[in-house]
């Protein structure tokens, strides 16, 4: 009789071993999909920030060419570099 009863505990006891087993295997594959996920969304991420860089590169590289040709269009003005440097007196009745 001990001895039915013991492999009767020890049935009970492998059966809720395997429940746990089937649980963790089932924990394990969502940890997968959400690792999955975690990566498709890192890539996007990566994605996303070549686009950023290529746009502050782009802009850069306006905001560079509008101050050359800012420098340029004054320089193709000597009356106007002449007019900045010099001082303008008003004429004041004392």
């Amino acid at each position: 009789m001990a001895t039915a009863q013991v492999l009767k505990a020890t049935h009970t006891v492998d059966e809720r071993v395997r429940v746990v087993a089937a649980t963790v295997i089932g924990v394990d594959d969502r940890v997968a999909r959400v690792e999955d996920t975690v990566a498709s969304v890192n890539e996007r991420v990566a994605s996303i920030d070549e686009r950023v860089k290529a746009v502050d590169d782009k802009v850069t590289e306006v905001v560079d060419g509008t101050q050359t040709f800012s420098v340029i269009k004054n320089l193709s003005k000597p009356d106007a570099l002449r007019r900045k440097g010099r001082k303008r007196s008003h004429a004041t009745n004392s």
